[in-house]
């Protein structure tokens, strides 16, 4: 239920950022469906967890607490890359 859980988190976030596991069955969810739940919130889309990886370090500050949520794949591929920042 991404929806649920995006309007629990809606007041708690500054930003988004969109990616997707490197999967044959990966989906990503549009800019306009986030756009529906996080109004005014700016909202970043990228291909790979390992770009949304270089957009964090580009857009968060060191006292900016990062979430990620989805699929197993995409937080497994994101701790993998993070880990070697």
């Amino acid at each position: 239920d991404y929806l649920g859980m995006c309007k629990e988190l809606k007041g708690l976030i500054g930003q988004v950022i969109l990616t997707k596991a490197d999967h044959p069955r990966a989906r990503s969810l549009s800019v306009e469906e986030m756009n529906v739940v996080f109004e005014n919130k700016k909202i970043h889309s990228t291909d790979t967890v390992s770009a949304a990886v270089e957009l964090i370090k580009e857009k968060c500050s060191d006292d900016e607490i990062v979430l990620v949520t989805g699929s197993l794949f995409v937080v497994a591929q994101f701790r993998s890359i993070f880990q070697n920042v």
